[in-house]
């Protein structure tokens, strides 16, 4: 059995909207490729459920508290999670190990990393990151989130969003977290292009593999609704949500939700060609956060997001 400590464990924390999807699908369908070049992308534990690791980052929560942020659990404790993860690293004898969940990053406060990186202190971690221009970002992000059944509007997710308290757009505050408990130097940050195949950039950056384009083509970022289709979807959410039947139950009216948005997606996508756009105000607001941002990580990780002053593609 290795030692833990020569062991490089790296957690590819997102950003959310970054290609994560994409990337978690690859390494899924690719754990023999991984394997060998002694990388294990752990998937026969508690802590792995459809190509990610979401259930590791669900088992620092209390009760129910991952479902209340639309997190999926193994419904296991942490120590069972935890002891069967470990489990599975030690029968594989690989060099580098490595583990995926945008939820770090969009749902851990700072007990939670000092937690984490305690259940792993025996391990060499690493962290990586991966940030995109804030308005194109944002854009994805609320596209996402009307698909995912919310009904707010554009201006209610910019509020949301720009909320002081709320760091989901502040990469500083963000990855500055985690800097704090796992150091600076252990800190990986990517910068996320529109016109790189992330998968490609990660592989490589991360643990030394070169892809062809043709084992990737498969893995590209799906295209989002444009404007009309987002609206007209956010007023179904609404009307659908204040129209749940009493007594129904939440899991099986759900369920039916996501059926009929399926059917909508499909009959709206082919006709749906015009872009999602901030106004002036949301812009400026976005933008006031994001030049904090872009000045940092040029200064720190060298790092350049570029100057978007204009309204970004959604993808």
């Amino acid at each position: 059995m290795r030692e833990k400590s020569k062991i490089k464990v790296i957690f590819h924390i997102g950003l959310e909207k970054t290609g994560t999807t994409s990337f978690q699908s690859f390494c899924t369908d690719n754990r023999v490729l991984l394997r060998r070049h002694s990388v294990l992308y752990p998937a026969h534990n508690f802590g792995f459920f459809k190509n990610s690791h979401e259930p590791l980052a669900a088992c620092y929560f209390p009760g129910n508290a991952a479902s209340q942020l639309m997190m999926r659990s193994s419904h296991r404790d942490k120590e069972v999670v935890l002891r069967s993860l470990n489990r599975e690293i030690e029968r594989a004898s690989a060099d580098t190990i490595l583990i995926s969940a945008e939820h770090f990053s969009s749902r851990f406060p700072a007990s939670h990393i000092r937690q984490l990186a305690a259940d792993f202190s025996a391990y060499d971690c690493r962290i990586a990151v991966v940030v995109r221009d804030h308005v194109s970002r944002a854009l994805s992000a609320y596209s996402t989130a009307i698909a995912s059944g919310r009904h707010l509007t554009l201006q209610e997710f910019v509020d949301e969003i720009c909320h002081p308290e709320n760091i989901y757009m502040r990469y500083k505050e963000t990855i500055a977290q985690w800097e704090t408990v796992f150091k600076r130097e252990n800190m990986m940050v990517f910068a996320y292009s529109e016109n790189e195949n992330i998968i490609e950039r990660l592989a490589q950056g991360l643990i030394s593999l070169d892809i062809r384009s043709s084992q990737i083509g498969g893995y590209a970022q799906k295209k989002s609704l444009g404007a009309s289709a987002i609206e007209a979807r956010r007023l179904i959410n609404r009307e659908l949500s204040e129209r749940r039947p009493a007594g129904a139950s939440k899991l099986h009216f759900g369920s039916i939700l996501a059926h009929m948005r399926h059917a909508i997606k499909k009959r709206t996508i082919a006709n749906s060609s015009d872009r999602l756009r901030f106004s002036e105000d949301q812009l400026q607001r976005v933008n006031a956060i994001a030049e904090i941002d872009r000045r940092w990580l040029e200064d720190v990780y060298r790092i350049h997001l570029g100057d978007r002053r204009s309204n970004g593609d959604v993808r």
